[in-house]
């Protein structure tokens, strides 16, 4: 195909350096017209068959379409995709923490007195269970993260390590109950005890000392500080009943 396409270009040339230079043809203005530069122009033409501006030697592409857009090499550059490569900022998302708060102990939802428990003893007593339950219905408006703070205490009568020992089992005791009535809230209650170190009144009748014989159910937001010593677990050694 090269080889004819030469041949058809020389043919070319020599056709236009007869008719320049006869003089059969001297008369026609159109033939006066068709100088060297014109044959030129004409091999060109030929030279780029497909009118790229690549001669066809160069065009690794020689069909190209009319008017298109080519590179050095005749053929129509691959446009590659944009790349972004800006990185995108990351947000990090740092956890909220809680505010802890140390405020004073709200009132007690609900007060057991010793009408409760048989006399010097831990025991509830089964006249009271219904009591406990019909009382025990604050505890549902307690939220989720509330906890829920059970406080024994006891009148000055008998030693005072008898008396501590005795209020952290009235504490525990009321703790097993609740945990078997809802057993929802066994991860959120907490115990203390406290003897005969906070009474509610002075003990110096036995009317004030039943006041003092109780045990006290708190609730207390998530975020509130609880005593250093309350627990969900009874401490070792006040289990013992003497």
């Amino acid at each position: 195909m090269k080889v004819q396409n030469n041949a058809f270009k020389l043919g070319l040339i020599a056709a236009g350096i007869a008719f320049v230079t006869t003089g059969a043809h001297a008369e026609s203005n159109a033939m006066k017209s068709l100088n060297s530069n014109d044959v030129e122009a004409q091999i060109k033409l030929y030279d780029d068959l497909d009118q790229d501006g690549v001669n066809d030697s160069s065009d690794h592409c020689p069909n190209s379409a009319r008017g298109a857009t080519v590179d050095a090499t005749g053929c129509t550059p691959v446009i590659e995709p944009e790349i972004n490569t800006a990185v995108e900022a990351v947000t990090i998302y740092e956890p909220v923490v809680e505010q802890k708060i140390n405020a004073p102990l709200p009132e007690p939802i609900f007060t057991m007195n010793s009408a409760f428990f048989d006399l010097d003893k831990a025991t509830l007593r089964p006249s009271a269970i219904n009591t406990l339950r019909a009382n025990l219905s604050a505890l549902d408006n307690m939220k989720a993260n509330d906890n829920l703070l059970i406080m024994g205490h006891t009148c000055d009568l008998g030693p005072d390590a008898y008396n501590m020992r005795l209020s952290w089992r009235r504490a525990n005791s009321v703790k097993n109950f609740i945990e078997m009535e809802k057993p929802n809230l066994a991860n959120r209650i907490y115990i203390v005890g406290r003897g005969e170190q906070e009474p509610m009144v002075s003990n110096t009748s036995e009317a004030n000392r039943q006041q003092n014989r109780r045990v006290e159910l708190r609730v207390l937001p998530g975020n509130q500080i609880l005593p250093s010593d309350a627990t969900q677990t009874m401490p070792a050694g006040m289990d013992k009943r003497k």
